[in-house]
């Protein structure tokens, strides 16, 4: 409707048209609210876009020094993992980290898991020297043991070796080192 100023007012519940389309009257559901339209899918979108396998893109000579540049100043990630399972009361190797001789090590993490917390006692080597965990005490795992800022030399190593206290019940032990080579 347009009003005698010259504005177009819309009235509800009545249809307006827009150049040729119009408007469906609304309708109302059981409970009175108001029911959606649907709409129907184009029949163009129901099948995905084919795929094209893509083709390499050789390394940019200046990309590949920025991933040495990175290496020397982070460097390279290190994982070392290992699981015992066994019921002797001697000193086991459960998890080493040998550093290249080549590289200098950065230590970030140490995390152990024993399915038995009662019976397992732990030692740590880090660098040759033992790092005096009380053996006389339980630990509660999952244990994580983060080392900030602990470098090691070419050469050294990590080492954790497990034991269990009773010498007769089987425990299963697992030991996850991280750490970067530089």
């Amino acid at each position: 409707m347009v009003m005698p100023t010259g504005e177009l007012q819309l009235i509800p519940d009545e249809e307006q048209v827009v150049g040729a389309e119009g408007q469906q009257p609304r309708e109302f559901g059981p409970a009175g609210q108001p029911v959606l339209p649907t709409i129907e899918q184009d029949p163009k979108r129901d099948a995905p876009l084919p795929s094209l396998p893509l083709v390499p893109i050789p390394p940019d000579p200046e990309v590949v020094r920025e991933a040495e540049i990175r290496q020397l100043i982070f460097g390279v990630p290190v994982v070392r993992l290992n699981r015992h399972s066994g019921s002797e009361n001697l000193w086991r190797e459960l998890v080493r980290w040998d550093v290249s001789s080549a590289r200098t090590g950065d230590l970030h993490e140490i995390s152990l898991l024993s399915d038995n917390d009662s019976l397992t006692r732990y030692r740590i080597f880090i660098g040759g020297i033992n790092q005096e965990i009380p053996e006389d005490r339980q630990t509660s795992t999952p244990l994580e043991m983060k080392w900030q800022r602990t470098v090691l030399p070419p050469g050294s190593s990590v080492v954790v070796q497990v034991r269990n206290t009773d010498g007769a019940t089987t425990i299963t032990v697992d030991g996850v080192i991280t750490g970067s080579e530089r």
